[in-house]
């Protein structure tokens, strides 16, 4: 029998949010400047997204692997802070984003392989550790949804041999017991997919006419106050705007905030995404919204849903900026590789030489990396096996 004090993990409709705290550590003490975590963050999520497209997995579980790929970040960013180091950057980001999407996966009902979630980032022009050859290059990606470059799509370049396996595998399970350990091996996410669903409903936006009725069936206008506009203008305003439309640009929106480096799903409830994709949905669409203030309904306040919209709706321009930096502006600029699939793939020494250009001095590594005592017991069995052949 279920205890009626700890509800089931599907009906917690909150998360975890971030303290003030942790999100002053992160800004204010951290030895990495914003910029470059910013940028750090929105490659690993846009890594870990478009991975999950290639293994065909269902956009819950990408938001979720995203959101706890936040949590680490923000963890690791606040740990740095108080020990002087920086532990975001012990371990390759692309590493990182592999290890998210195989635990997360794993611990839900579509877990994959470590050596599905190998070949998908191999394909994406990630590398991979040790002793393998696969390196960035463009090809013709063919993946589900993903898109692609226009290219000759070689599978040799991203071939793994039985050793890239295995040396992916000791990576990835080596981060996955950091990642667990820094959520404080909290994996559950609650999504406001569901929650912008039930709202439109409630708001009676999904009475809007559906992209199957006939063109005589939707060209009459609904009833509707006077806004000001004709009644043709309006009915063609209304044709072109389908319920489905307006499903389609919310969840749009909701999935676009994962990637965005402000960070809103650890900083704002479910509710007042929802709300705010709904907002910024309408508004592109110019579907009309009830006069009244409807967003408190659903416990958001003014000044939140303001906040939150204008972080939807700019990290378009955001990425545009940062993928025009040069490197003589103190960006990352032209050392920003580009993989087959379009994602921005940020690596360690990228920055690196970022900080070098900006007169900061770093430390990458504070401790081994994970699977370099592998990697050094295998030297040694090595060194016995060359002795034992040598006598």
């Amino acid at each position: 029998m279920a205890n009626p004090h700890h509800p089931p993990t599907s009906l917690v409709l909150t998360n975890p949010l971030a303290t003030p705290s942790q999100l002053h550590r992160r800004t204010a003490f951290s030895s990495i400047p914003q910029d470059l975590q910013d940028v750090i963050f929105h490659s690993l999520s846009k890594l870990a997204y478009s991975a999950c497209l290639l293994l065909e997995l269902p956009m819950s579980v990408a938001a979720q692997i995203c959101v706890v790929l936040a949590r680490y970040c923000l963890s690791r960013s606040s740990a740095s802070s108080r020990g002087g180091g920086n532990e975001l950057l012990e371990d390759e980001f692309a590493h990182l984003a592999a290890a998210a999407v195989y635990t997360v996966a794993k611990t839900g009902s579509h877990p994959v392989g470590a050596n599905s979630v190998a070949n998908a980032f191999a394909w994406l022009g990630c590398p991979a550790p040790a002793t393998s050859a696969s390196a960035t290059k463009d090809g013709d990606g063919r993946a589900g949804g993903a898109g692609a470059v226009a290219g000759v799509d070689d599978p040799r370049e991203y071939y793994l041999t039985d050793t890239d396996y295995l040396n992916f595998q000791t990576v990835v399970l080596g981060l996955e017991q950091k990642i667990l350990s820094a959520v404080g091996y909290d994996t559950h996410v609650a999504l406001p997919h569901g929650l912008a669903i039930t709202y439109l409903q409630a708001l009676d936006f999904l009475g809007l006419p559906s992209e199957s009725s006939s063109p005589s069936s939707s060209s009459s206008p609904s009833p509707s106050p006077s806004t000001g506009t004709t009644a043709k203008e309006g009915t063609a305003a209304k044709t072109k705007t389908t319920r489905q439309d307006l499903s389609r640009n919310t969840i749009a929106y909701l999935n676009t905030s994962l990637l965005s480096p402000q960070l809103l799903y650890l900083t704002h409830s479910p509710s007042s995404l929802a709300a705010a994709a709904i907002y910024s949905a309408a508004k592109d669409l110019d579907v009309k919204m009830p006069e009244c203030s409807w967003w408190e309904v659903f416990d958001v306040e003014r000044e939140e849903l303001g906040f939150l919209v204008v972080g939807m709706r700019s990290l378009e321009g955001w990425v545009r900026e940062k993928v025009s930096e040069r490197e003589e502006d103190g960006g990352l600029g032209a050392g920003i590789s580009v993989a087959r699939a379009g994602v921005l793939v940020v690596t360690r020494k990228d920055v690196e030489k970022c900080l070098e250009r900006r007169g900061v001095a770093v430390s990458l590594v504070t401790g081994p990396p994970v699977g370099a005592m592998a990697d050094e017991e295998m030297e040694m069995m090595r060194r016995m096996d060359e002795d034992m052949a040598g006598s």
